[in-house]
């Protein structure tokens, strides 16, 4: 495994984790926005398991930063 490589939890806290819906047209994150996992609330026969989303805001500029300066990659989840 990447000993690099983290995985970061959080919760939508307006203005430090604000949580938007993707890009309808093309599933992806847009603007200055990351993609974020919010774990669905379905039984395990359907569906994904997760819902894809998009944060942004203060804590998650502050993410993104030190992710460059430390060089390090992430999976967000809510």
């Amino acid at each position: 495994t990447d000993s690099r490589h983290l995985t970061v939890a959080t919760l939508e806290e307006r203005p430090f984790v604000i949580v938007e819906s993707t890009d309808p047209a093309t599933g992806d994150c847009i603007r200055n926005t990351v993609p974020c996992r919010k774990q669905s609330n379905l039984t395990l026969s359907s569906g994904e398991p997760y819902t894809k989303l998009c944060c942004k805001g203060f804590c998650i500029d502050i993410l993104k930063k030190l992710a460059r300066t430390v060089k390090f990659s992430y999976d967000l989840y809510l």
